[in-house]
């Protein structure tokens, strides 16, 4: 090795050193998992505790709010806690998490129109925080970071450059068994400066490693065992990060640190684990004919009619490929994300989008045919029988709409919570379930409710509205959350 690629090595390193030690220390909390309800007072309570107490403590610079914000992910609760959090005397960012992304009437719309996105990006003193959204999305399962999402966050690595100290919120531990993309995301950040992820979901605080890359896991702010509520303090010195527990009304106490000049992981690495799919290798004749990469998010199904495919997607495109190359066709943009399965039939493709519209499309063009405004987002799938389309909403309305011409024939309004079923079509009923512990049976000539199941469930977190009803031998089945 010459001399000139030496003294270079040396001033690079010399360079990163010298750029992390221009912070000049800085304190910010944390406070995460709040699950503000409409039912339950004591959330709230403890997060105006918190408030208070961070207004009260000098020397805090912003705060960080990661996720679980509510417990059921409405739009009343969302606001009561903006309300609150918007008394905090400094600045605070907030992201979603899965209480937010699946238990959510609006399709998680209302949490960016509340607080004015789902993401956040800012600098403070040398550092950039990131935070960003791990989901899932309407669909209960591990968090999944979105495609765009990952995007986003490489595009605004990159901005950042290679030295920059940088910090990540997420909501949920980005690791195997919590997010099931976890290495897509450990491999995208790991160029950078990864100084730290925070987060919480495990409702307790956690030192954790994400393939190498530190992570730190707060306290859920709602009282504990003994009754007393809490948050996390982070303090950035010249040389360290230390993580503080703070318990209302105590003095904080130490419980991590992580050094700012020590290198926790090789940036050239890898994940120190994949998915194993070796398991395909036994069916040989399994495969497939086409496989397309859209780079956005989709958590509806897609729909066969004829020789083509129609799928819709996180950023609220309907697109249509043919069923053999998988080649698109066109392509149709709602205003908001699309969450339930379309449908089609006699050359109409109907589905609904969180933008409180269902529309009817040309299935061969594309071009719009009809729409029917809804008072809130539809989140149901589409079934369609003999030219009438079936769809719920979460406007607590159910509607068969005629596919040629958008004219609804009858609606049902007497639906408690949203819906985002595939409603099941019978002989005679149309059976779907809501986010209301309820289980609907409707006349499918005119809507006249025929009957109601509720099972005597009490928590909407057990209604029967992610499945999808099947029918066999006049006996309607769910599934039962009471069934290991």
């Amino acid at each position: 090795m010459n001399k000139k690629v030496i003294l270079l090595i040396i001033f690079q390193l010399l360079s990163f050193t010298t750029y992390k030690a221009t912070a000049k220390g800085f304190k910010f909390a944390i406070i995460t998992d709040t699950h503000l309800s409409s039912g339950n007072p004591k959330p709230a309570e403890d997060l105006q505790l918190s408030v208070n107490q961070i207004n009260a403590t000098p020397n805090i610079d912003f705060v960080l709010v990661t996720g679980d914000i509510t417990e059921n992910g409405d739009r009343a609760s969302l606001l009561h806690a903006k309300s609150i959090l918007d008394r905090l005397h400094i600045k605070y960012y907030i992201i979603p998490g899965n209480h937010e992304t699946k238990w959510s009437e609006s399709g998680m719309t209302d949490f960016a129109q509340i607080f004015g996105s789902e993401r956040f990006d800012f600098e403070h003193q040398d550092f950039r925080f990131l935070g960003f959204n791990t989901g899932p999305l309407m669909r209960m399962a591990y968090g999944h970071v979105a495609p765009q999402d990952i995007t986003w966050l490489k595009q605004e690595l990159e901005k950042a450059g290679k030295d920059r100290p940088i910090v990540l919120a997420t909501h949920y531990p980005i690791q195997e068994g919590d997010v099931d993309n976890w290495y897509e995301l450990t491999d995208a950040v790991r160029p950078y400066n990864i100084r730290m992820f925070i987060g919480g979901h495990y409702h307790s605080n956690r030192q954790l490693s994400y393939d190498g890359i530190p992570g730190i896991l707060i306290r859920s702010n709602l009282r504990d065992k003994d009754g007393i509520g809490g948050y996390g303090i982070a303090e950035v010195t010249s040389d360290s990060i230390l993580i503080y527990n703070e318990r209302i009304g105590e003095p904080k106490q130490k419980w991590a640190a992580l050094s700012l000049h020590h290198t926790y992981y090789p940036r050239a690495g890898k994940a120190t684990k994949y998915p194993d799919f070796s398991v395909n290798q036994k069916f040989p004749q399994v495969k497939y004919d086409w496989l397309l990469h859209t780079g956005i998010g989709i958590y509806s199904s897609p729909y066969i009619y004829k020789d083509r495919v129609y799928i819709g997607d996180d950023m609220g495109y309907l697109s249509c490929y043919t069923l053999k190359e998988g080649h698109k066709c066109w392509s149709f943009q709602s205003k908001q994300r699309i969450v339930g399965t379309p449908a089609a039939a006699d050359g109409v493709v109907v589905f609904g989008s969180a933008d409180n519209h269902i529309y009817g499309l040309d299935s061969q063009t594309g071009v719009q045919k009809w729409k029917i405004q809804t008072n809130a987002p539809v989140l149901g799938a589409v079934s369609i029988e003999n030219g009438v389309a079936y769809i719920g909403a979460s406007d607590h309305t159910f509607r068969a709409i005629h596919m040629q011409t958008g004219k609804v024939v009858w609606e049902y309004t007497q639906v408690k919570g949203y819906i985002e079923t595939k409603p099941l079509l019978t002989k005679d009923e149309v059976v779907f379930g809501a986010w209301d512990n309820t289980l609907y049976a409707l006349q499918k000539k005119n809507g006249t409710e025929r009957w109601k199941w509720t099972g005597g469930l009490t928590r909407i977190h057990f209604s029967p509205a992610a499945v999808w009803p099947v029918y066999a031998n006049n006996k309607v089945f769910i599934a039962d959350h009471n069934v290991p």
